[in-house]
């Protein structure tokens, strides 16, 4: 993973798996953050993202 500015550049697909499991992990351990919308966004969006790599 590569960061510059505003952007992060993943290098492999699993980077995003690790970072999907990482919030799943999170949203488990901490039940009321599962209402959090920037967690919510940033899951689906990476999702997203594994999804058209």
């Amino acid at each position: 993973m590569k960061r510059c500015n505003d952007k992060i550049q993943f290098e492999s697909r699993v980077e995003l798996g690790e970072l999907i499991h990482m919030l799943e992990k999170y949203m488990d351990t901490y039940p009321k953050e599962k209402d959090n919308e920037v967690i919510q966004k940033l899951y689906h969006m990476l999702d997203a993202m594994e999804l058209e790599w």
